[in-house]
């Protein structure tokens, strides 16, 4: 009995001591990694891989770097990647840079002993330019389109506005995305305006501290007793799906030329805008509203009735401060010119328009084009430049403002050789929240040209090799909340349309929206 009792005993200390063994960890594998790759200097994201066999003590390598390691599950782990992991003097080994200058950085997944060891090597691109995704139609919309505007609320959602030129009417739209540009929704029609005797300007959208949208565009009504033309505005009631009556912002028999909106927190809009005359000579308006635009203050005038086919930026920063640049020509000596002004008490009192730049000629061009604010409070502006001494020379200029607004340093992004001889192209331009800038342009061919740069003006060079889009009008891009490029051009599309007299397929060609995105 006593030997029985011993064998016994003998049998459970070997179980017990093999539980106590510890677990071995198995080999992990890797099956995708996204993103595979982006451009240096990027704003930080998420690296995620999945495979198999992932434990909560596996660590992701990105360069040779353990890196702090979020256990999703056992398929699938997530790491931070940051700037400086992308940066070119983060150490990496010649052998990882290709003859086209991409990088390639050896990624794997290591799990601890007992057991365990390294999955295969998989390789993250750093690609020294941007490369598009497929281009999709924003709608199968069927009608003339023009002038796309983009929004980026903190949802990471993308909002455009745009107009359509219908037989009979203008219609004012607006839609949106989801996700960061993956798929727009059906198109909302917020104003319908009779093309008789009208014209129509570009809408533009703000978005306010509780994610509610306003609208703004300008449109000409003329009939036997009067010639107006309306500056409007809209502002959604609740989220972005509901808005009230059309608020009559500004009404004058002059020519609204150009206008820009801001929004401080929630209902106060502020507005500014360049008015023409028959002998094109302008002034900038400004006005504002605390009330989501029920009641305005009494319009000031910013500038003398010097200015003639003039363009405008307005930009605000977090605290109220405002800063407002225009395109001037002086109507004594014909010379072009770009002025500014500010202000810090929410439009009550503005400095005097001070001149960024003044043409040496009356032939020198200048024409502003865009302005942005920078994460750390600097407002960047672009303009064209010629200059009489070279006439065939187009510069596009940027400057770039100090922190107090009131010192700028200025140089040039690219030069285009004997083009525009009719209308200069439009200017996007864009920074993100590590102060990269980007800037796109296209040349007299329509082929858009792309420019980024890590904040210094002076060292801007190619974002992506140039693309030929067929591009047909006017283009606008954004960066995302994540830092990737959203871009929305018009192209002519043919399609085969049943006329309703005849009963008959007839071709016709409509210019509609298509949007691409960054692959990053």
């Amino acid at each position: 009995m006593k030997k029985f009792r011993y064998l016994i005993f003998l049998f459970l200390m070997i179980g017990f001591i093999s539980s106590c063994e510890e677990a071995v960890n198995p080999v992990p594998t890797i099956e995708s990694m996204s993103p595979a790759s982006k451009i240096p200097n990027m704003p930080s994201f998420y690296l995620t891989i999945k495979g198999t066999d992932f434990t909560r003590s596996s660590n992701i390598v990105f360069n040779g770097v353990f890196k702090d390691t979020t256990y999703v599950k056992n398929t699938e782990l997530k790491t931070m990647i940051t700037a400086e992991d992308l940066n070119n003097n983060a150490g990496f080994s010649a052998s990882y840079l290709s003859a086209n200058g991409t990088i390639s950085i050896p990624v794997y997944v290591s799990n601890p002993k007992p057991g365990g060891g390294k999955s295969e090597i998989v390789y993250f691109i750093v690609r020294n330019k941007f490369t598009f995704s497929e281009h999709k139609p924003v709608a199968e919309l069927q009608k003339d389109t023009y002038s796309p505007f983009l929004l980026c609320d903190s949802n990471n959602r993308i909002y455009m506005t745009f107009y359509f030129d219908s037989e009979d009417f203008y219609e004012i739209c607006y839609t949106s995305t989801e996700t960061g540009g993956e798929s727009f929704s059906t198109k909302t029609i917020m104003n319908q305006l009779s093309k008789l005797n009208s014209d129509v300007g570009s809408p533009g959208l703000a978005i306010d501290a509780n994610e509610r949208l306003c609208l703004l565009w300008n449109y000409r009504r003329a009939t036997e007793d009067t010639d107006n033309w309306h500056m409007w505005g809209l502002y959604s009631t609740e989220g972005v799906i509901s808005f009230n009556t059309p608020l009559n912002v500004y009404q004058t028999v002059e020519l609204i030329n150009t206008y820009k909106m801001n929004i401080f927190g929630t209902g106060n809009l502020f507005c500014a805008w360049t008015v023409i005359n028959e002998e094109e000579v302008g002034v900038v308006f400004f006005r504002r509203s605390t009330d989501f635009g029920e009641n305005w203050t009494d319009i000031k005038q910013l500038n003398n009735r010097s200015c003639g086919d003039s363009n405008l930026g307005f930009e605000m920063d977090n605290t109220g401060n405002m800063f407002i640049v225009w395109n001037a020509v002086n109507k004594n000596t014909g010379r072009e010119g770009l002025y500014y002004t500010t202000t810090s008490d929410f439009g009550d009192n503005f400095t005097t328009p001070s001149p960024i730049l003044v043409g040496d000629s009356a032939n020198d061009v200048l024409k502003f084009q865009k302005s942005t604010l920078g994460p750390d409070g600097r407002i960047y502006i672009t303009w064209w430049e010629r200059n009489m001494t070279d006439p065939e020379i187009f510069k596009l200029k940027i400057a770039k403002f100090d922190s107090t607004w009131s010192g700028y340093d200025i140089s040039t992004i690219a030069e285009f050789d004997g083009l525009f001889t009719n209308q200069l192209p439009n200017v996007g331009l864009d920074i993100d929240d590590n102060g990269n800038l980007y800037v796109v342009t296209h040349d007299q061919n329509k082929i858009l040209h792309f420019y980024k740069s890590t904040g210094e003006i002076d060292k801007f060079s190619e974002a992506a090799d140039a693309q030929d889009w067929d591009m047909a009008g006017s283009f606008d891009f954004i960066l995302d909340n994540y830092g990737s490029m959203v871009l929305i051009y018009t192209k002519e599309v043919e399609y085969e349309i049943l006329n309703e007299d005849t009963g008959e397929t007839e071709k016709k060609k409509i210019i509609e929206p298509f949007y691409v995105q960054t692959n990053e």
